[in-house]
């Protein structure tokens, strides 16, 4: 199966590292909002607004979290909107810094599904991208592929066909 994305837009990579903590014991049975069969998510850091884009045009169906933070409030607010109204598939979250929690409602209001303002409110957002994930189409398989990723030890790797010998002709009756 393969994993859903994450995109996170931000300068320093804290949030993206906070993420993977409250992920983590999510997974692990923390609040219950990571169980289940999507245990996977691809988790994609961008440095730049335009780093951003490039990734989404990419992956325009993934779940990104926007840094809003004071020198960069603009710029993070025209992309939030333009996630929201370009990317039709994806979704978009705030992850603002304390002192601009009251951005949270124009944020709101320009497509954010939701907004965190401390690392520590990130367990509520587990939730949110665990459904976004579940909601984003699987990509079509083939019949093989697609029997060998709902086997127990069916890991994604493409098997090698057999090739018949002798033996296996002899079984079919072929001579």
């Amino acid at each position: 199966m393969e994993p859903a994305n994450l995109v996170f837009c931000e300068r320093t990579g804290r949030w993206a590292v906070a993420w993977r903590r409250a992920w983590t014991l999510a997974l692990r049975g923390g609040s219950g909002a990571g169980r289940g069969e999507n245990r996977r998510l691809r988790v994609v850091e961008t440095r730049g607004v335009s780093e951003c884009r490039e990734t989404l045009a990419a992956m325009p169906a993934a779940f990104v979290a926007i840094e809003l933070a004071p020198a960069s409030a603009g710029a993070a607010l025209e992309l939030l909107a333009e996630v929201t109204a370009k990317f039709r598939g994806s979704a978009a979250a705030v992850l603002a810094q304390a002192e601009l929690a009251e951005y949270e409602w124009l944020a709101r209001e320009l497509g954010a599904v939701h907004f965190v303002a401390s690392p520590r409110q990130l367990p509520s957002l587990v939730g949110v991208v665990r459904r976004h994930a579940q909601r984003t189409p699987a990509p079509e398989l083939e019949m093989r592929q697609e029997i060998w990723s709902r086997l127990p030890w069916g890991d994604g790797i493409q098997r090698p066909a057999i090739a018949l010998g002798s033996v296996g002709n002899a079984l079919r009756g072929v001579p």
